[in-house]
């Protein structure tokens, strides 16, 4: 780990705030664990995220943010999610709309998102997932299907592909 694994996120009222004091467009409220209100991010995640909505230029929904280890566990996370604050968390679920996906994917790969995940729901809606977990394999890129297993690969271009045919196939 280096010094800026630890530089907490700043909060401000109702907002996130940049490393530099600016608000971001996310409220505090839409990132926090949906079981104990857990919400500590790492600055570099929230100024990158906030840099990916200004790029974007439209808003973007949090899904799911910051999870504590037990509300992670109850909804299949990963045990070495980035969405786990240890000690701070990087990781966030994104809504936009389905017109927007590749887009926003792009925008994330530009921004060197280095964890980035194309899913569908079992309702048919699409999200993605963005973090800047430290990992062995880094970028890496993966997709999500009802009833399927991951499927990891370092091919941002193919896994796009790959999701978008098998989302199509799905529905």
């Amino acid at each position: 780990m280096h010094f800026i694994d630890y530089i907490p996120a700043i909060k401000g009222k109702d907002k996130w705030l940049t490393g530099n004091g600016k608000e971001t467009n996310f409220f505090l409220k839409e990132t926090k664990c949906k079981h104990c209100d857990a919400n500590d991010y790492a600055m570099e995640f929230i100024d990158k995220l906030q840099e990916l909505r200004e790029a974007y230029d439209n808003p973007i929904k949090i899904l799911s943010g910051c999870r504590c280890k037990y509300y992670n566990d109850l909804i299949g996370g990963s045990k070495t999610s980035a969405h786990i604050p240890d000690p701070l968390a990087r990781a966030a679920d994104i809504y936009v709309p389905e017109r927007d996906i590749k887009k926003v994917y792009m925008l994330a790969i530009s921004y060197n998102f280095n964890g980035i995940g194309l899913y569908l729901s079992g309702h048919g809606t699409k999200f993605l997932h963005i973090d800047l977990k430290k990992r062995k394999t880094s970028p890496l890129y993966w997709k999500k299907l009802p009833y399927s297993w991951y499927k990891y690969t370092t091919d941002p271009i193919k896994n796009y592909i790959e999701y978008e045919k098998e989302a199509k196939e799905y529905g």
